[in-house]
């Protein structure tokens, strides 16, 4: 790590864009896939034969 310092200190701001681009696009990846994941198993509950009534 210490021989690389200087490397680090000239592009940390590349490195910080990378890491909080990649971040974000995790997040957004992992709400949509949740949110498919819900919409997909709330339609296969009725067909289950399960009903209110």
């Amino acid at each position: 790590m210490m021989t690389h310092f200087g490397r680090i200190a000239d592009e940390w701001l590349p490195i910080t864009f990378a890491l909080l681009l990649s971040t974000v696009i995790t997040m957004v990846a992992t709400a949509l896939i949740m949110q498919q994941t819900s919409r997909w198993f709330t339609k296969s509950a009725p067909a289950q034969g399960h009903s209110d009534e």
